[in-house]
């Protein structure tokens, strides 16, 4: 009952995005970056804020959504309507790429399965059109310009940037390190983190398709299979959870990436104040005063 009407309550307050201007997508061939967001009917219209509040500063973004498989046909043609130029791929498009998942059976089980999320792993890097790929959750927003994210688009010296918390937590899990170092083929004493945050995050992701190696979400995948002890340590399901595979397996191929990795900062939030130049309010801060009118101030300013 509490969740159906927290989500009226959301399409009630950001609905009006469907009256703001329709912003286009880049070309990918001469765009800086290409965004790509997985989503599904339930979360359609703060899915369509996450993207317009982008695409508002008139940046060389390429778009592409995938269908969950839930999306409507009309929820369909408004976004083709207010993003002209957006790719729309189904669910299991990747699927066509047999030859390439035929060399990962863990990853391929994941993606024929009914977790969807594993398409926000799959689908930029297997599917992606530009070589810079910035990847967001629906429950996302840009508030002012995303200064470091063209910064990167353009100059790419950084293969990698990642969403983290900003909460003090205790990080001191010894499993993690024995798991990567195990993923890794090192010793778990020799084992160092090219990840500056345990509490990676997957809201947000930029980083350069050409960097991205399958087989460390592969080693993953097959070592979380194996080790089901870990799964009652505290915090846990953060990393191991039925909900989590595809965020920590993307921190795996982070953790392999060759070139520099490095969190995003200060200004780009999950959860919790202040709000700056992007915010991952979560479902469960949505429901707040606060959240509702700055995501009605940024349709405001959409228009």
């Amino acid at each position: 009952m509490r969740r159906s009407w927290d989500q009226a309550w959301i399409d009630r307050s950001v609905r009006s995005v469907v009256r703001t201007r329709a912003i286009p997508a880049a070309d990918p061939l001469t765009a800086d970056f290409e965004v790509h967001l997985l989503l599904r009917s339930e979360d359609f219209f703060v899915g369509l804020v996450a993207l317009k509040s982008l695409l508002r500063f008139d940046l060389r973004a390429a778009v592409t959504v995938t269908d969950d498989g839930s999306l409507t046909a009309d929820q369909k043609a408004i976004l083709v309507e207010h993003v002209p130029g957006v790719r729309l791929l189904t669910r299991y498009e990747a699927a066509n790429n047999s030859g390439i998942l035929n060399k990962y059976p863990a990853l391929t089980a994941l993606y024929q399965s009914d977790f969807h999320m594993i398409a926000k792993l799959l689908h930029p890097i297997l599917l992606g059109r530009c070589d810079q790929m910035v990847v967001i959750d629906s429950d996302t927003v840009f508030l002012q310009f995303p200064s470091k994210v063209v910064e990167w688009a353009r100059q790419a010296t950084i293969n990698g940037m990642y969403l983290h918390d900003h909460v003090q937590r205790n990080a001191d899990a010894l499993w993690l390190r024995e798991m990567f170092a195990e993923i890794f083929g090192q010793s778990e004493e020799t084992f160092a983190f090219k990840i500056g945050h345990r509490f990676f995050n997957a809201g947000m992701l930029c980083y350069r398709r050409t960097d991205c190696d399958l087989k460390y979400a592969e080693r993953f995948l097959q070592w979380r299979s194996v080790h089901s002890s870990r799964f009652k340590h505290p915090n846990a399901s953060i990393w191991l959870g039925e909900w989590t595979q595809e965020q920590t397996a993307y921190m795996c191929i982070f953790e392999g990436m060759t070139g520099a990795v490095e969190g995003l900062g200060d200004d780009y939030r999950i959860g919790c104040k202040p709000w700056r130049t992007f915010h991952h309010f979560l479902r469960a801060g949505l429901v707040t005063n606060q959240a509702k009118r700055i995501l009605q101030e940024t349709i405001l300013k959409i228009s």
